[in-house]
């Protein structure tokens, strides 16, 4: 910025010309876009650049470091500007005399207080530590124009920091001494009735011949108890097997083709009983809310065999036939064993004997499979999956409610070893 009346350059934060004394108006010039705004302005109104940033001065050592010899304080605000100034460019104080030997020289003094203090505004509205020369809070943007500067002297704060450090370190050493003080000197506590030392060295021998049945003989008792006590222990009740299937009686019959509908499922699962009496393709297919669910039968010959619903709700059976047929429903049912046999497709009983290992037979042609589920969690595992004869061991999954579906042509064996 320049001053209107001699045009000489002034200073950021100068509010008189240090030319001629001319008071500046209270307006500023952008730093980045160069527009005039004005002086308290934070932010630019035409290019919204922080105004701060931009004109933030430098601290007060830098303006010492930068001076070469002379400079003089003002007598009427105490600003420091250079001697050969007419003019504050502070409060427009005319310069009287310089006052060169009051202020040693700019490499000592930026020495002096680089070494022992350091100057600050602290901001009264949220206490932050701003720079001596900050106009604004550099935290909150609070007026510092009229706050005063604060000087810290570093080496007080040393001596400061040390004797706190040294009575930290009293204290602990007198805290290690009580507690060592306080140490008991015999953890032992023997039990005698004679306070002089003799008895605590010559007696215990014969004590302990004397106490040592005594402390063996409730031990014995002690152990022998809790053994009768806790002999029916072992007698462990299986959980009884909860059957919530149901199959809602549904049957039908009929000849040839036909959509059998009202097979209400719940609990998740239920048994069909299927009979087709006459050679030719017969499937089985369930529909749910008319949508495809599950191929149940699938043949050219005659069958008869359970098959498993799987789900919950209302479905309808889509019969494919070139002949008498028959359909029928029921739940499943609970057969709490570790052998199961039998002919064709089957759906096992519920048992609780889930996990280990179960040796599987199979004696016909045509596919064979065995699949093992849980009422609480579904589909657990594919025990055998083959064509034709089969005789192997195979791991099942562990459960409480498992049964097992079986797809044969002849006849098969499920037995846990």
């Amino acid at each position: 910025m320049k001053c209107q009346k001699c045009g000489s350059e002034l200073r950021n934060d100068a509010k008189f010309c240090d030319n001629c004394g001319t008071a500046v108006l209270l307006k500023k010039q952008c730093p980045k876009c160069g527009k005039i705004i004005d002086s308290n302005a934070i932010y630019c109104p035409f290019c919204n650049s922080s105004i701060l940033e931009k004109e933030a001065p430098k601290s007060k050592l830098a303006d010492v470091e930068g001076l070469k010899n002379d400079f003089i304080k003002c007598p009427k605000c105490g600003n420091e500007y250079k001697a050969t100034t007419p003019y504050c460019p502070t409060c427009g104080e005319k310069t009287s005399k310089p006052v060169q030997n009051e202020v040693p020289s700019a490499e000592k003094v930026s020495e002096e207080h680089l070494k022992n203090y350091i100057e600050f505004k602290k901001c009264p509205n949220c206490s932050e530590i701003n720079d001596s020369k900050a106009l604004f809070c550099k935290k909150c943007n609070y007026n510092l124009s009229n706050t005063p500067i604060s000087t810290k002297d570093k080496k007080n704060n040393l001596r400061l920091i040390a004797s706190i450090g040294l009575i930290v370190a009293i204290v602990i050493i007198l805290i290690l001494v009580i507690v060592e003080l306080n140490k008991p000197k015999d953890n032992k506590a023997p039990d005698i009735e004679s306070n002089s030392y003799s008895s605590l060295y010559e007696e215990p021998t014969a004590k302990r011949e004397h106490t040592q049945p005594a402390t063996e003989e409730p031990t014995t008792e002690k152990l022998t108890e809790p053994l009768t006590e806790k002999e029916p222990e072992p007698e462990v009740k299986k959980p009884a097997i909860v059957n919530n299937t149901s199959g809602n009686g549904f049957w039908a019959e009929g000849n040839g083709d036909y959509v059998a509908q009202g097979l209400n499922v719940s609990g998740g699962y239920a048994v069909l009983h299927v009979e087709s009496y006459d050679k030719g393709h017969f499937s089985v297919v369930t529909y749910k809310n008319d949508e495809y669910d599950d191929l149940l039968v699938n043949t050219t010959d005659t069958y008869s065999g359970d098959v498993l619903v799987e789900g919950s709700g209302e479905f309808e059976l889509k019969i494919t036939a070139k002949g008498a047929w028959k359909i029928t429903s029921r739940s499943l049912e609970i057969d709490d064993t570790t052998s199961f046999s039998g002919t064709g497709d089957a759906v096992t009983g519920i048992t609780s004997n889930g996990g280990g290992n179960w040796k599987i037979t199979n004696s016909g042609n045509g596919h064979f499979s065995v699949v093992e589920y849980s009422l609480s969690r579904g589909y657990l595992s594919l025990l055998a999956n083959t064509t034709g004869d089969y005789n192997g061991v195979d791991k099942a999954d562990k459960g409480d409610d498992i049964f097992f579906k079986v797809k044969s042509k002849g006849s098969w064996t499920i037995e846990k070893q």
